[in-house]
């Protein structure tokens, strides 16, 4: 079979060009998303290893940032075919700092609830205690006294 280019080809190009036009968006979205994560303190480049690694593998998420903060980078750099004008629309500057701060957020969450560290810090060796003494007066219910003594050994408190 003869192939002829010439044919297949459209005659100006707008299919061509428009996806030249929408590489170049989504470079200058991601570009700009990387710029303001990196600013956060995020990760940019693992982030995007993370997300690419979700869809072509069957690892899963990454634990570092959570199904939530991979589902965000993706929608933004990679809007469905229904969003495409909205963002098209949309200040890049703008939504790319307000996705990054989204995905910084998703992904500080995911941690916190990974690590669960502010349940399960009960243990004496990382108990912390605070230079704070109580003094109780006149105080009329023993109600009131164990709940002023959970709170301060919440707190840290010294005495």
């Amino acid at each position: 079979r003869i192939h002829n280019d010439a044919l297949d080809a459209p005659a100006n190009g707008s299919i061509q060009d428009g996806n030249k036009d929408k590489d170049d968006a989504r470079q200058l979205r991601k570009e700009r998303l990387h710029y303001h994560l990196n600013e956060l303190g995020v990760d940019a480049d693992l982030l995007a290893d993370a997300a690419f690694r979700s869809v072509t593998t069957t690892e899963g998420f990454d634990a570092r940032f959570g199904k939530s903060a991979i589902k965000a980078y993706r929608s933004y750099i990679d809007p469905k075919p229904s969003k495409l004008e909205a963002v098209a629309r949309e200040n890049v500057e703008v939504a790319s700092n307000r996705y990054a701060r989204q995905i910084d957020f998703l992904s500080k969450r995911h941690r916190s609830r990974e690590a669960e560290w502010v349940r399960h810090i009960d243990t004496s060796e990382h108990r912390r205690t605070f230079p704070l003494v109580l003094v109780l007066d006149n105080v009329r219910s023993a109600a009131n006294v164990g709940s002023i003594y959970r709170s301060a050994d919440a707190c840290g408190c010294l005495e």
